[in-house]
């Protein structure tokens, strides 16, 4: 025999030895093949695992399907079980363990001729396993016999080996779960928490922007509050949703649609049992309310908006009925930022990942851990979130929940989450919402992304405006400001993309339209007025085209008040629908042409629409002067002549009747021009009562 032949017998010999000694001990651990596919060549689907959790007795039986994804026949296709026995006891053992690649850890197969722990797929009557060709599987093995030693979380799964065309054989696929070794006192818990939130959709008191809301009611929301009556189950209750589903009641319209009465009347009562329901839920169950509409903190941070926290505070009234109930703020990863900035809503609990249980020492606030990712499932390869992973990802988190102390938090909002709820069914124990113990609790200080919030502001400022407008105009401001601060809450629920955010706030900002600028309220003017007094009254017709009566006034700015001056009008009222015409009264103070705008305007000054450019003509304001002073001279002058004329007819009358006999002496001649000395100087005209004789000699 040659040397070669030599060296192939004894390793054959070898095999042979530890495949028989495996035998012995009960299972032989086979080490990772030697070859694997760079890229799965088979898919594993686990749908079945026993038992979720494990005292160390019993049988593990994994069962699901496999499925040649690759483009060749493969043989000697074989299905095992495997498992790595180096238990996890820690997050970050654990979530190393979700990252890591197919081929960590390195584990083990199982060996066993007297247990299922391997399946012959393929048979001599049918060698080959197609592409395309699938086949169901079942291993099993004792978990006593499997080397799992102390409690912890256990890596276990399934890979198939198959030959190539080429004559390798290979490890062609592989899928990996968990199992939770447990002593035996122990029994996992869990706190389901049943979130009932909505995303917003009333612009109004009773216009809603969709319809999807009443589909919430009968699907996803209907589904909710019945695992909400369930035992041992919390709720947490946005206030917002209880105000949409309290006005969906009632009647109301939603926008782009004519409903007809039995439609109405559907959704009144649908609305009405969801409520009736919830109200048996709140009086049997602990439960807390959310911050209203369940905003998304890390935007509100971002954008530093005091205002809408307060806001956000605010929002709820008396007549909510979870009005009274003790607040909860359930968020992603918290972070000192955010505790700091919910510290006025006085929360009972704060929720969010990234924390552990306690009193956080800064803001004195109590919080609570919650996981993310336990959908997800894992670890890889795909598919990883098969229902048997997910639950297996619960049933590992509340382990390491459990064993420090707390319990696994697990928020169930969404289909998503119903059905993860499903998929856990009894592994884990339910028990109502425990706040924990005192002790101080660590919060993640590493600095996440925050959301960018300048399209939010944006269309926030918009809003802010309009409604303030509108509040002005219609004198409805404090009627105007309630409705802007319950839209700008809604509108930051986390439920709302970015895009449907800004969407919803302009869809809620139209209700009051653009009483700015639309041109609903209109001011007509003539272009040139002429003035023809110092002081005038002038028309001025104004419109509105609302449905509400609105408040406004006239302002006046002339480019030269010196010369045309132009006071604002009073506060004029105009009826919905109606023209009212109204008076302003420009002072003249000199002659000229000046240029004025008139600016319609909101009682508090802001300006409403275009200002209109009218020019002011004081041409006649001089001209009158004139026309009065010519006008005094000519009565001058008649009541001068008339007096003459009135004197020289007394004269001439007095002088017929009384002496007609006298005349007077010729003048001296020699050069003399005065009266004669001696002789007094009579007025042409004496006065009563004086004789005009001579005197007798």
């Amino acid at each position: 025999m040659s040397q070669q032949s030599t060296a192939r017998l004894v390793a054959r010999t070898l095999l042979a030895l530890l495949v028989v000694a495996g035998t012995l001990l009960g299972l032989g651990w086979g080490t990772a093949a030697p070859a694997a596919a760079d890229t799965p060549m088979i898919t594993i689907d686990i749908t079945s695992m026993t038992p979720a959790t494990s005292t160390g007795g019993g049988t593990l039986k994994i069962t699901g399907t496999i499925r040649n994804t690759s483009s060749v026949d493969l043989r000697l296709v074989q299905v095992y079980l495997w498992r790595d026995t180096t238990g996890l006891t820690t997050t970050t053992q654990l979530d190393s363990y979700l990252a890591s690649p197919a081929t960590i850890p390195v584990g083990a197969r199982a060996i066993d001729n007297e247990h299922a722990v391997w399946q012959q797929v393929t048979t001599a009557q049918q060698p080959v396993f197609a592409p395309g060709d699938g086949s169901p599987f079942t291993v099993s093995a004792p978990i006593n016999r499997l080397g799992f030693t102390t409690p912890g979380i256990y890596p276990v799964g399934v890979q198939v080996r198959a030959q190539i065309p080429e004559g390798t054989t290979l490890t062609a696929g592989r899928a990996r779960t968990m199992l939770a070794l447990l002593d035996k006192t122990t029994h996992l818990t869990d706190s389901p928490v049943v979130v009932l939130s909505s995303r917003p959709s009333l612009l109004g008191t009773a216009t809603f922007a969709d319809d999807h809301l009443v589909g919430e009611l009968s699907g996803r929301l209907a589904r909710l509050l019945a695992r909400a009556a369930q035992p041992k189950t919390t709720v947490l209750v946005d206030p917002s949703l209880v105000d949409e589903v309290q006005a969906l009641s009632q009647p109301h319209t939603i926008e782009g649609q004519t409903l007809s009465a039995s439609d109405l009347s559907r959704q009144e009562q649908l609305a009405t049992a969801w409520l009736d329901d919830l109200r048996g839920v709140l009086a049997d169950h602990r439960a807390y309310r959310l911050p209203y509409a369940d905003p998304d903190l890390p935007l509100l941070v971002s954008a530093a908006d005091t205002a809408t926290r307060d806001r956000i505070a605010a929002a709820v009234q008396q007549t909510n009925p979870v009005a009274d109930l003790p607040l909860a703020v359930l968020t992603g990863t918290l972070t000192p930022s955010e505790l700091s900035f919910v510290g006025p809503w006085k929360p009972a609990v704060v929720i969010g990942a990234g924390t552990t249980s306690g009193i956080d020492p800064v803001s004195g606030l109590r919080v609570l851990p919650v996981v993310t990712g336990i959908a997800s499932g894992g670890p890889g390869p795909a598919p990883v979130s098969t229902p048997v992973q997910v639950r297996q990802r619960a049933v590992a988190e509340a382990f390491l929940a459990n064993r420090s102390g707390s319990v696994l938090l697990l928020p169930i909002a969404s289909a998503a989450d119903l059905r993860l709820d499903h998929s856990i069914g009894s592994a884990l124990q339910n028990t109502p919402l425990d706040l924990g113990s005192s002790a101080s609790a660590l919060v993640s200080a590493s600095q996440q992304q925050l959301p960018d919030p300048r399209a939010w502001e944006r269309a926030r400022d918009v809003a802010l405006e309009r409604y303030q407008a509108w509040g002005e105009v219609t004198d409805l401001t404090d009627q105007a400001t309630a409705r802007a601060d319950l839209l700008l809450a809604r509108s930051l629920s986390t439920r709302f993309t970015s895009g449907q955010r800004t969407a919803y706030l302009t869809q809620g900002t139209a209700l009051v339209g653009d009483v700015l600028t639309s041109n609903a309220i209109r001011l007509t003017l003539a272009s040139d007025f002429v003035l023809s007094s110092s002081t005038n009254q002038l028309p001025a017709t104004i419109t509105n085209t609302l449905d509400q009566s609105v408040t406004v006034k006239i302002a006046f700015t002339s480019e030269n008040p010196q010369r045309i001056r132009v006071p604002d009008t009073a506060v004029i009222i105009v009826p919905s629908g109606e023209t009212v015409t109204t008076e302003f009264r420009p002072h003249a103070v000199t002659n000229g042409s000046v240029n004025v705008s008139a600016q319609l305007e909101t009682p508090q000054g802001r300006p409403i629409g275009s200002a209109i450019k009218i020019t002011l003509r004081a041409t006649s304001f001089g001209r009158v002067g004139w026309v009065i002073v010519i006008l005094s001279g000519v009565v001058f002058m008649g009541a001068t002549a008339m007096r003459i004329r009135q004197v020289q007819h007394e004269r001439t009358r007095h002088a017929s009747t009384t002496a007609p006999s006298v005349r007077f002496p010729d003048l001296p001649t020699g050069g003399q021009t005065g009266v004669p000395t001696g002789s007094p100087h009579r007025d042409a005209d004496p006065g009563p009562g004086h004789s005009d004789g001579s005197d007798s000699r």
